[in-house]
């Protein structure tokens, strides 16, 4: 900083194309990353200290939000190596930078409200998620960050939040989970929250999970039917705005938390009854796309139960569901052509008794059943995907599906 005097946006555009994990034509590690995010904390300290005493470039400003901007992505770096998710130091780096920041008024006035309670609200959503170290840093930082906030910058969700971190200090050490499940009333941050909650709830570690899952059925049951309408839709709206790794990363636990979703009757009985046509419909084609080119064994298997439940539950979605599972008879995996010949078979053995909200049965009436499923039995799927394909086509013909 003192090298370039006044000038100081060099310092700071450095920084900022570090953060993005570039510069000099080759991509940043994560270590340099880390080092830039503590660094942008100094930097913008400097420039603060200058501007206060009235020096300094106005149009500095642009560097500023620059900077910030690279730090409020840092809070996005899930980055994974052989050395597991390096891309949490990073995260951890960004919150100490973002609480000084939120502590140095003329920054948050050069970035501005939105940026800034977007940046909080990045730490927070972290707070949710699955690894411990993470979350405890970002409880201990989002609130350190709230508590610097003057009323004004922080608004009526964000001083709602830091309401719930200052009263249950103590809890959310025990179970962070039943401690701020609640932060999904909030309905201007909620898709944040949600996205949080579900690495959590739709994670590898079965512990996480499980007290992820079990404080969200306690905050269901505590209140209206619409809570669950309400987060399925926001979960839906996580796996369908996603794009590059953010969409792989979080495709799995989407996956998983709405195969969780329509395997408990409670809560699948409250999407049947209350918003049926919809949410039903945006299910099976946000898991439909989960399948499309995907080589994932696990996810593909998980969707394709997912499916099978939901057209054995939802008769406007049985065709639908039918639909994918056929299409997956020709997977070019044998595990997932076997799974997804249980999962049709067992679709089909209840199709009669299914029915659609106008009452109507949800395939056409002269299929052939049984022949279908004679198929399905007698198919030995986990041999060429040649022979899977013709036997897919005989099941296809006969329940009249495209392949």
């Amino acid at each position: 900083w003192r090298l370039f005097g006044s000038d100081g946006s060099t310092v700071m555009e450095v920084l900022a194309t570090m953060l993005k994990g570039l510069g000099s034509g080759d991509v940043v590690d994560v270590e340099c990353r880390v080092e830039a995010a503590r660094a942008a904390s100094s930097v913008l300290n400097e420039w603060a200290a200058t501007a206060k005493e009235g020096g300094g470039d106005p149009t500095n400003h642009s560097a500023v939000c620059q900077l910030a901007h690279s730090i409020c992505d840092g809070l996005d770096d899930y980055t994974v190596d052989q050395r597991g998710d390096v891309g949490s130091w990073v995260r951890r780096a960004c919150m100490v930078t973002v609480k000084n920041i939120c502590a140095i008024p003329e920054v948050v006035a050069a970035i501005g409200q939105d940026l800034t309670q977007q940046m909080v609200v990045k730490i927070i959503r972290q707070t949710m998620e699955k690894i411990d170290s993470v979350r405890y840093d970002a409880y201990e930082h989002g609130l350190s960050s709230l508590q610097a906030l003057p009323v004004e910058v922080k608004g009526e969700s964000l001083s709602q939040v830091e309401n719930v971190l200052v009263s249950s200090t103590v809890e959310y050490r025990q179970n962070a989970f039943e401690a701020i499940i609640c932060f999904l009333d909030i309905q201007a941050d909620v898709n944040e929250f949600v996205r949080g909650w579900v690495v959590s709830a739709g994670g590898l570690s079965s512990s996480t999970a499980e007290h992820a899952w079990v404080a969200f059925k306690n905050w269901q049951q505590k209140s209206s039917p619409d809570r669950v309408i309400r987060i399925t839709k926001a979960v839906l709206d996580c796996m369908e705005q996603q794009s590059g790794d953010h969409a792989e990363r979080l495709g799995l636990p989407c996956v998983r938390v709405l195969d969780k979703l329509v395997n408990d009757d409670s809560l699948l009985q409250t999407v049947l009854e209350f918003d049926q046509a919809e949410t039903i419909r945006r299910i099976v084609s946000a898991v439909r796309s989960q399948t499309k080119g995907s080589r994932d064994i696990m996810k593909l298997c998980i969707c394709l139960d997912c499916l099978a439940t939901l057209g054995a539950a939802a008769g406007d979605a049985t065709k639908g569901c039918a639909q994918a599972l056929c299409n997956a008879l020709g997977h070019g995996f044998p595990r997932v052509r076997s799974h997804a010949a249980d999962k049709l078979y067992t679709l089909l053995l209840t199709a009669d008794t299914i029915e659609t909200i106008e009452g109507e049965t949800p395939m056409d009436d002269d299929i052939d059943i049984d022949a279908a499923s004679e198929v399905l039995l007698d198919a030995t799927w986990s041999e060429s995907v040649a022979a899977a394909r013709q036997s897919r086509k005989e099941v296809a013909d006969l329940l009249h599906l495209t392949v």
